[in-house]
């Protein structure tokens, strides 16, 4: 399998988990905790005869907990893996942001003066270090 359809089943799949564990997470918050149930009374969306702290859309507490839990251990999985998918991203961010600084950098450096400069990122460096020849008014 390549590694780009890999990549991309990984991510669908993070992102199934993730909609589950959460949906599930604030099920068991809002509807189904044992303290103070917010949204309770107003959504009579429980079993009658079950009682709120029992059931939600005919599913016991019990099943909605582990389905939270499973699905969060399997999201979990998910993200390590993705992540070792992109180490080599990780590894050579140090550098990737440096690059941005330094190219930042010089963008500043010419936004930040009012009349007008020869484009150029050699020319750039140069200003920025006052290290410029320039015959004309800079």
């Amino acid at each position: 399998m390549k590694r780009v359809t890999l990549n991309a089943l990984i991510n669908i799949f993070t992102l199934a988990f993730f909609v589950t564990s959460a949906t599930s997470g604030i099920i068991l918050w809002l509807f189904l905790s044992f303290e103070d149930r917010p949204f309770q009374d107003y959504f009579r969306i429980y079993d009658e005869g079950a009682g709120p702290e029992h059931d939600f859309f005919g599913v016991p507490r019990r099943a909605w907990t582990d389905l939270h839990i499973c699905s969060g251990l399997i999201f979990i999985m998910l993200v390590v893996s993705h992540d070792a998918l992109h180490w080599r991203w990780y590894r050579n961010l140090p550098r990737i942001l440096a690059r941005r600084d330094r190219q930042q950098s010089v963008i500043e450096g010419l936004l930040s003066r009012s009349s007008p400069k020869p484009s150029g990122y050699s020319y750039s460096l140069q200003w920025r270090r006052g290290r410029h020849d320039c015959s004309e008014d800079c």
